[in-house]
């Protein structure tokens, strides 16, 4: 038998090379969390915001005779 000259060889590289399973799990704890606290704290913001545009909004109403209630 002869060899191919024309085969390539591939080399696996392994993406995780140098990280133990411990570095790992740590970082996406911490992404989990910030992205968690981000999430909680743009829901607080838009829903004060909610608020305030309906308090506006039922202002208005007052303000032009309109019966909201």
């Amino acid at each position: 038998m002869t060899s191919n000259p024309h085969k390539t060889k591939v080399a696996a590289i392994s993406v995780t090379e140098g990280l133990d399973a411990g570095e790992i799990s740590r970082t996406n704890a911490v992404v989990t969390a910030v992205f968690a606290l981000a999430l909680g704290l743009g829901l607080l913001s838009v829903v004060g915001y909610a608020q305030a545009s309906h308090d506006v909004a039922h202002d208005s109403r007052h303000a032009f005779s309109f019966p909201c209630h």
